[in-house]
């Protein structure tokens, strides 16, 4: 689904009355809409929101640690999972400001990443299990937080907070129980 349809989605349920024009193939006069330009980063922050608490998407990158620093600034991290060493020995790390304080020497950083920041014809992508409900919900939410309306953010909050629950549930699996034969 494209940004520009989640957003369409978002106008009704907020009754924003955004004009029909903003969603025809190639307008370019919507993100200019100080709305639209809400919605967008109320998107963009329920994302970055998904993939670092929610969504690990892992990668890998090998840097150089010198004084006990690797810079990992260049890298799109939402959280730091592993720090390894060459021979894939766990090495204790703590983050530090543009990077992360370990032993010298080159290391392997598995970390969660960001999502790209996403603009107004690009396609969303959610893994398998996830719907675009939840980031809808979420949307909501974040621009009724942000406009000040306290009452309808803390409804469309919970509605989130529970089609995520349910997404994730979903993603997981259930186990069946155990029985004796």
């Amino acid at each position: 689904m494209t940004v520009s349809q989640i957003v369409k989605l978002c106008g009704e349920i907020c009754q924003l009355n955004l004009s029909e024009q903003y969603f025809q193939q190639g307008d370019t006069t919507a993100v200019q809409d100080p709305t639209v330009q809400k919605l967008l980063q109320c998107a963009n922050a329920v994302l970055d929101e998904l993939y670092s608490e929610y969504l690990f998407v892992q990668e890998k990158a090998t840097v150089v640690a010198q004084n006990g620093f690797a810079n990992t600034s260049h890298l799109p991290i939402a959280k730091v999972l592993k720090v390894t060493d060459c021979f894939g020995k766990s090495l204790p790390f703590s983050l530090a400001e543009g990077g992360i304080s370990v032993a010298d020497g080159t290391v392997t950083v598995v970390y969660a990443r960001l999502p790209q920041t996403i603009a107004w014809q690009s396609t969303v992508a959610l893994p398998q299990g996830f719907s675009t409900r939840v980031l809808v919900y979420g949307i909501v939410a974040e621009f009724f937080l942000r406009c000040g309306d306290r009452d309808n953010a803390s409804l469309w909050q919970a509605r989130y907070m529970q089609s995520l629950k349910s997404c994730l549930k979903k993603a997981v699996g259930n186990m069946p129980a155990r029985r004796w034969q």
